[in-house]
């Protein structure tokens, strides 16, 4: 029997992780638990395919004076303990010349655990 308190614990805090990454303007940090095949969805763009793809994405989003926040984070592990998912919503500010510009946004990560390791296989935002 897998400790599904644990490994949704694991799961949150590799959330949490990526959005402290993402302040830090760390690309690598961010997607160090990410799938070599990961597959992104985001708003305007087209669909991403691996972590590649991703990196140079979120190498450019963080040169941005953008900072996030992570406001709600629900996990779900499966009874196995070897697959799961995050949802919730994060907020943040993009720093302008004419001000700060607030903004709320609902994520969605599927996680699967490889190797004993909790790796991102699809991540998703909108606005």
């Amino acid at each position: 029997m897998v400790g599904i308190e644990v490994e949704e614990e694991k799961v949150r805090e590799l959330i949490l992780d990526m959005g402290d990454a993402f302040n830090r303007k760390d690309a690598n940090a961010f997607i160090k638990d990410f799938h070599e095949g990961v597959l992104v969805l985001y708003p305007n763009l087209p669909l991403m395919k691996g972590v590649e793809s991703l990196k140079k994405f979120i190498e450019e989003a963080v040169k941005d004076n953008i900072s996030v926040k992570y406001d709600t984070v629900i996990v779900k592990i499966s009874e196995q303990g070897d697959h799961g998912f995050g949802v919730g919503i994060f907020s943040g500010y993009n720093k302008t010349s004419s001000g700060q510009v607030g903004f709320t946004s609902r994520f969605h990560v599927t996680m699967w655990k490889i190797n004993g390791m909790w790796k991102v296989v699809v991540i998703s935002y909108n606005h």
